[in-house]
């Protein structure tokens, strides 16, 4: 039997699909890692998730939104992913929010008689370790699949910062040294029960149950030395305890209709989520004890989401191609703050604020040839209305706004094919942005939200040329991304000596870039994929008081370099893989980031037809640390972030049931 081979990627008018099944660290590492290799998507060293360069990019699995898309691309591994759709301008059927755009995770779905599945285990020097079970059964018309996660995770972190306080702008009055050192301990277990019932071979009834936890129990400590003002030296601890809680429920069903391609689908979702955090702080001051402090803060979210979708595919005459949806969506959200003074000055508080937002959506889209093209608008109306209130006091707003999408496709010849498109997204701010009650993260170091942050829009416009060849491919993406209301992060220090941070609409910006990706195969047994995302960055900064419009260049770049050994025995390939990933400098509104380089290597050897053993050396440079500077008109600080260093991760899966 002849079994047909999924390509690498898949460039369909309005997304690009990407099989990671090939590459051979996919099957022990976390999602965050994975993403690092995707075209188009870079990662920065706090784990910050970005497509051609833009922030603010929206996470799905199997088309829904997770409780927090964070714990998702650090617990969710390659064992339990078919394929990674991203879609830098997504089409209506998604909704607007995520002005970065979409990526979207497909996890596996199997339908082989019998029981079929993996169980994988990885270790890591530094001390982190993943036990990952996946069976499946299917018996008949029933399919019942299962996930369980269980990890646990010790880290530890560096920092350091100079920091000099200003006068007057450019005018240094005190100096003073930081050094962190922070212990983290995790543990996640994060199960999904998911029950699949064919009611015939047109309708497809499905239920997914989600549930999980995550804690995080952290203590850090801190030493501030200032040799213009040694009654300012002091020493800084916070310990914390933090958690993350989720339960949901997930029912569809699909039908197929009596055409080819006539397709309707429901989904409906009930999620509640739960992020209870309490942190100790103090400050213990060497040569002035009476300004020795501590304070306890205690925060507590709770959302609550529900939504449902209907969408409706149908082919008409021709080549058209119709389809038509409607969705709702809700986010409830309630916060409860406060801050409890342990000893010195009192800073007693206490903040609870209830928050919804409904929106509701109809969209549709047309799929016609035209000219030689494949033309695919759509359009989606939405009705959002969103509801907050705190100690009294209530607001919120609501309207009607359209988000249209286009995208064009055509072939030039039977090798080069031309894409176009364009969409118009939106970014909205929750009750977490907009409470301007403190978060403090360090003893003299907090956020807080902003009650008159405005939604950011992105109009994003895109060409695309795709060249295939026999043994290699090249893809060029030109874009312009012009952003209204641009949130970004502004920060200021208090007279006693607190630095907040909040959010704040810094004008408008234009990113403009051009995107190059090659693949291909070198020679017997060799492969490569690279990429290089070059862009110019126009926005607003501000520089010694003064604010102004900046045009910033950079660059970001990936190498995956691959050698397969041939197959022998009915054993899959042993494969070796080099990937090395590069985040140029980038400038923002007060602060600029400096450039950094990652690189992992991988060896997957197959024991068994069951077994295959994967051994990764992570950050064998050493040098994946990230370092910035914040320039305000109050003071200027140059930090430094040390990563976990270099590490051995060793992986073991074994496939379960009848292998094929």
């Amino acid at each position: 039997m002849v079994v047909a081979e999924r390509p690498a990627v898949l460039n369909q008018i309005d997304r690009r699909i990407y099989d990671i099944g090939r590459d051979p660290a996919a099957q022990t590492s976390p999602l965050i890692e994975i993403l690092q290799k995707v075209p188009s998507v870079s990662v920065d060293p706090q784990g910050r998730v970005r497509l051609l360069g833009q922030a603010n990019v929206s996470i799905l699995i199997d088309g829904q939104r997770p409780a927090s898309a964070d714990a998702v691309l650090r617990t969710l591994t390659g064992a339990n992913i078919d394929r990674i759709e991203v879609m830098t301008n997504p089409g209506v059927q998604y909704g607007p929010v995520g002005t970065g755009g979409i990526i979207n995770i497909i996890t596996k779905q199997r339908t082989t008689p019998g029981v079929t599945g993996t169980l994988v285990a990885t270790g890591e020097t530094l001390g982190t370790y993943r036990l990952v079970l996946s069976p499946i059964w299917t018996v008949g018309r029933w399919t019942t699949s299962s996930n369980v996660t269980l990890s646990t995770q010790t880290s530890e972190d560096r920092s350091s910062s100079a920091r000099d306080v200003f006068a007057a702008p450019g005018v240094v009055a005190s100096h003073m040294d930081e050094f962190y050192l922070g212990e983290t301990d995790a543990r996640t277990v994060v199960g999904t029960l998911k029950f699949d019932f064919r009611l015939s071979d047109a309708q497809r009834f499905n239920l997914s149950l989600d549930a999980g936890t995550s804690t995080f129990d952290s203590d850090r400590r801190g030493r501030f030395v200032s040799p213009d003002a040694p009654l300012t030296d002091h020493a800084e601890r916070s310990l914390g305890d933090i958690g993350i809680n989720n339960t949901g429920v997930t029912l569809g069903y699909t039908r197929t209709g009596p055409q080819d391609g006539e397709e309707l689908t429901l989904a409906a979702k009930v999620g509640v989520f739960g992020f209870p955090s309490s942190r100790d702080f103090s400050s213990d001051y060497v040569r002035a004890p009476s300004f020795n402090s501590a304070f306890r803060t205690v925060d507590d979210l709770d959302m609550d989401d529900q939504s449902l979708k209907v969408d409706y595919k149908r082919p008409l005459s021709g080549d058209r191609i119709t389809t038509a949806g409607f969705s709702w969506e809700r986010n409830g959200q309630t916060i409860d703050r406060s801050l409890q003074t342990l000893t010195g000055p009192a800073l007693s508080s206490s903040r609870h604020i209830d928050s919804a937002r409904n929106v509701t959506a109809v969209y549709g889209t047309l799929q016609f040839g035209l000219a030689g093209f494949t033309v695919l608008p759509g359009l989606r109306l939405e009705y959002q209305d969103f509801a907050i209130a705190s100690a009294g006091t209530t607001g919120g707003n609501s309207g009607f706004d359209l988000y249209p999408s286009l995208h064009l496709d055509r072939p030039i010849n039977d090798d080069l094919k031309l894409g176009l498109s364009y969409a118009r997204r939106i970014n909205r701010p929750d009750a977490q942005r907009l409470d301007p009650a403190l978060n403090f993260s360090r003893a003299l170091e907090a956020s807080r939200g902003n009650p008159d942050l405005r939604p950011q829009t992105t109009d994003s416009f895109e060409a695309r040329l795709d060249y295939t060849q026999p043994r290699w491919s090249l893809s060029a993406t030109a874009y312009d991304k012009e952003s209204q209301d641009l949130w970004t992060y502004f920060e200021e220090r208090r007279p006693d000596g607190l630095i907040i941070s909040t959010t704040i609409n810094a004008g408008t910006a234009s990113d403009r870039g051009l995107e190059l990706s090659a693949r291909g195969r070198l020679q017997e047994g060799f492969s490569y994929v690279s990429t290089v995302n070059l862009f110019a960055s126009t926005k607003l900064v501000q520089e010694r008081g003064t604010q102004r419009d900046r045009t910033d260049f950079a660059y970001t770049s990936s190498l995956q370099l691959e050698y397969a050994a041939p197959t022998h025995e009915g054993l899959e390939a042993e494969k070796i893989q080099l990937s090395v990933t590069y985040n140029g400098p980038r400038r923002f509104f007060q602060a600029e980031s400096a450039p950094y380089v990652n690189a992992n290597l991988t060896w997957r050897r197959p024991l068994t037809r069951r077994t295959t053993a994967v051994l990764t050396a992570l950050n064998v440079f050493n040098n994946a640390s990230g370092e910035s500077r914040t320039l305000t008109d109050t003071f200027s600080e140059t930090s430094r972030y040390d990563n976990r260093g270099s590490q051995l991760r060793l992986g073991l899966t074994y496939r379960l049931g009848v292998i094929p």
